[in-house]
């Protein structure tokens, strides 16, 4: 076993439901959470990192995590920003509820981003060990 293996491990094992809380205080939403802790520990050791231990592991993914949840938020705030400047009548006047229409088809941009993330995010590997799954995912980067 790779030395990073080891450590994956043990992070997932001890560290994987504080990542969680912590980044749930960042979505406000606990399955949110796990895609960002999720997609973070995959980033950070699809790459060759050189980590004391787990204590330095775990501080690196929380940065990631946070990172991540900046990412993830940019185009919607972009996109809110702008549709309003783009929805006019034919006659060239501004639509009236340009606020209810933005947040219907921002809703409809986030369900399809969701939709097409949600195909390639497993949980756990096939034995329940949602290690199994990380391993898997980095080895596959």
């Amino acid at each position: 076993m790779a030395a990073w293996q080891g450590l994956l491990e043990e992070l997932v094992r001890d560290r994987r439901p504080a990542l969680i809380g912590s980044a749930s205080l960042l979505t406000g939403n606990r399955n949110d959470a796990e895609d960002l802790v999720h997609d973070a520990i995959v980033r950070t050791f699809s790459r060759a990192r050189a980590f004391e231990n787990v204590n330095a592991a775990d501080a690196y993914i929380r940065r990631a995590i946070t990172n991540a949840f900046i990412d993830r938020a940019r185009p919607r705030r972009s996109w809110l920003v702008a549709m309003p400047k783009l929805v006019v009548h034919d006659d060239g006047r501004p639509e009236d509820d340009v606020a209810g229409r933005v947040d219907v088809r921002a809703a409809l941009v986030e369900q399809t981003s969701c939709d097409c993330r949600v195909g390639n995010i497993s949980k756990a590997g096939s034995d329940g060990n949602p290690t199994t799954s990380l391993v898997s995912d980095v080895q596959a980067r």
